[in-house]
């Protein structure tokens, strides 16, 4: 999830300053002080149906700024207070440790400062489908409902 901040604010920026190149690109409806500018430029320029063309991407911009808006606030998002969270994290065995990865996120990305319990187990991206996860997920699910754990029997 660290990753996607990153990528979400650049896009957040580019839609910013395309929109607003896109709208001073765009005739005025009024000619007053747009048409000093050139109002009448872009339609010379790029073709008489330029106006529609551009008042289209406009709104298509503004909904994805919204868009991003609102992910970027639901990210942003603190953990709620008193409510325990885990981690299993995947590692394809390189490096181990910080330099660890899954195959699609790297360990930094992955590990979260307040969790309750961290387990790293020997897996690519699918750590829910290892043997050693499916063991950590089930031990945190009796921890949750106060059953101690007995250990998983391994069939084949």
């Amino acid at each position: 999830m660290s990753i996607l901040l990153p990528i979400l604010i650049t896009l957040h920026i580019l839609v910013c300053l395309l929109m607003v190149f896109v709208v001073l690109m765009q005739r005025p409806r009024s000619e007053g002080l747009g048409a000093a500018f050139g109002g009448g430029l872009t339609d010379n320029v790029f073709g008489s149906q330029t106006t529609n063309v551009l008042a289209k991407f406009t709104t298509w911009l503004a909904i994805g700024f919204f868009v991003i808006t609102l992910l970027l606030s639901i990210l942003n998002l603190p953990p709620t207070p008193g409510l325990p969270f885990h981690s299993v994290i995947g590692d394809r065995g390189k490096g181990g440790g910080v330099n660890s990865s899954d195959g699609v996120v790297p360990y930094w990305s992955s590990h979260l400062d307040f969790a309750v319990s961290e387990k790293i187990v020997p897996s690519g991206h699918g750590a829910n489908e290892n043997l050693q996860g499916i063991a950590e997920i089930h031990r945190i699910l009796l921890e949750a409902v106060n059953i101690k754990p007995t250990g998983l029997t391994q069939t084949k």
